[in-house]
């Protein structure tokens, strides 16, 4: 299935062409050639781009099993936090500083500086199953994942930190 994005009311610099997009439903892998875009929040597509893909709303969830966090990987970054705050979670208040969707967000470890999604990362799911994080290579903005993040795990415990979230804010870039 394809969705027609039109960029220029889509990513946040308001310029870009109509494209089909490939929307991946269920977990498999990229159709070959394709580039995966998250949310397309600073993205900059040429008139005439590649093959992109992205995921599914099905992968926009968020929900606790116990001391379990489950994200999906089209989960927004502003809904990751407001989670936390609401359900009072420890450890996601990088959240405030961090755009895009959390498939994005993993692929990378995004962060602030010593803040980083790795840090509270259990697992995450690719088209190839569950893979922890002991098996994932990944460092300073890095993460060596083979496929596609439609999921990911995080221990979470309760202390949301507002303090920790105004000095995100505070140190607006």
């Amino acid at each position: 299935m394809t969705k027609t994005i039109h960029f220029s009311s889509y990513s946040s610099i308001k310029i870009g062409p109509s494209v089909d997009v490939f929307l991946l439903e269920t977990p498999k892998p990229l159709p070959e050639k394709h580039i995966i875009i998250g949310g397309a929040n600073n993205l900059l597509v040429s008139p005439t781009p590649p093959p992109l893909a992205m995921l599914d709303k099905a992968f926009d969830f968020i929900y606790q099993e116990g001391h379990v966090l489950h994200v999906g990987g089209a989960t927004p970054s502003g809904k990751i936090l407001s989670f936390a705050r609401k359900h009072n979670l420890s450890g996601f208040e990088l959240m405030q500083k961090l755009p895009g969707t959390l498939g994005g967000m993993v692929a990378m470890n995004a962060g602030l500086k010593e803040w980083e999604v790795f840090n509270h990362l259990i697992a995450i799911r690719t088209e190839n199953g569950w893979i922890e994080k002991s098996k994932i290579n990944y460092g300073y903005r890095f993460a060596d994942i083979e496929g596609v993040v439609y999921e990911a795990t995080f221990t979470c415990k309760e202390g949301f930190d507002e303090n920790l979230l105004a000095m995100f804010k505070k140190n607006a870039g």
